[in-house]
């Protein structure tokens, strides 16, 4: 089979920003649960309990991200510029309310659903402190990745991965080596996910509706 490098090239422009950005973000979270595992075993296995619930939720919110590329770039490979606004306005429309709904019963019925993991009260306690604070801003999340799934889709996929390194993977490890090593807590680690997730979401937004207006001519 002969390989069409032109449309090759088109696949590694979009394929290895993705990678890239996939990468740094599981150094990032590495580094965070070195800290989350200095806190001692009852916080480790109730962390590892609550990410049962965190990845569920990013399943669903991959979706949208998934729909978000695969409608945008069709319709912009097609000049059909309307459609990629809209497409972008529905994923994100959806996104949000069943990515919020989600996480709300999971808030709402987190001690049953820890419960499940394990048999231990303390164990339930704190997994529900880390449902309360990371599933309760999984929306930002969403925005994230349906953003950076519409950039990828209009032919820029480099613009999300150096936010995403900038505001996410940096932030993170700055917060890390600042922070929490002078609050040293749960709670303080837990709170990096949606400053870095506000922080990022943002920056993205801003670089989207810069995008859409030099792009899509409506």
């Amino acid at each position: 089979m002969k390989i069409e490098w032109i449309y090759t090239k088109e696949i590694l422009i979009i394929g290895i920003p993705a990678a890239i950005q996939g990468m740094l973000f599981n150094i990032s979270n590495i580094i965070i649960q070195s800290a989350i595992n200095s806190l001692g075993a009852d916080i480790v296995a109730a962390s590892t309990v609550a990410m049962n619930f965190e990845m569920y939720i990013y399943f669903l919110i991959t979706g949208f991200a998934q729909a978000a590329i695969t409608f945008t770039s069709q319709n912009y490979g097609a000049k059909n510029y309307k459609r990629c606004v809209q497409s972008i306005r529905w994923c994100m429309l959806l996104g949000a309310l069943f990515t919020g709904a989600v996480s709300a019963l999971f808030i709402i019925f987190s001690p049953i659903l820890a419960g499940i993991f394990t048999s231990d009260p303390a164990v339930v306690k704190i997994a529900c402190i880390r449902i309360s604070i990371v599933v309760a801003f999984q929306v930002i999340n969403m925005t994230i990745e349906i953003m950076s799934g519409a950039l990828r889709g209009l032919g820029n996929p480099m613009i999300s991965t150096v936010l995403c390194i900038v505001f996410t993977c940096a932030l993170r490890l700055a917060w890390i080596f600042i922070v929490f090593a002078r609050i040293h807590t749960f709670e303080s680690v837990l709170v990096v996910y949606p400053v870095s997730w506000a922080v990022t979401a943002s920056s993205i937004v801003i670089a989207y509706l810069i995008v859409k207006k030099k792009k899509l001519i409506m």
